[in-house]
């Protein structure tokens, strides 16, 4: 996790990285990212995914509780997802 900004109200904007995950068919990639440091993950601001090969991709049912952000990836056939999720919490 890195810390990208410190508010005045005490919350933290931070960026956290997505560990790379496959698929060797056509479908969904369910995705669980932890933000340490971070009690409860209030909102997603962005996503920075990365596919390779590069391909299309769309999150879906984003789901959060307490300082973990889970979402679905759906891909192509042979695609490995990685890359950042941008959050804000306290």
């Amino acid at each position: 996790m890195t810390v990208l900004a410190l508010l005045p109200n005490g919350k933290v904007i931070a960026r956290v990285a997505i560990t790379a995950a496959s698929r060797t068919t056509a479908g969904a990639i369910p995705l669980a990212v932890t933000v340490v440091d971070v009690g409860k993950v209030e909102a997603v601001l962005g996503w920075d995914i990365r596919t390779s090969p590069q391909t299309n991709w769309s999150p879906v049912s984003v789901d959060l509780s307490k300082n973990v952000v889970g979402a679905t990836i759906y891909v192509a056939a042979g695609t490995t997802v990685s890359g950042y999720v941008l959050v804000i919490g306290y």
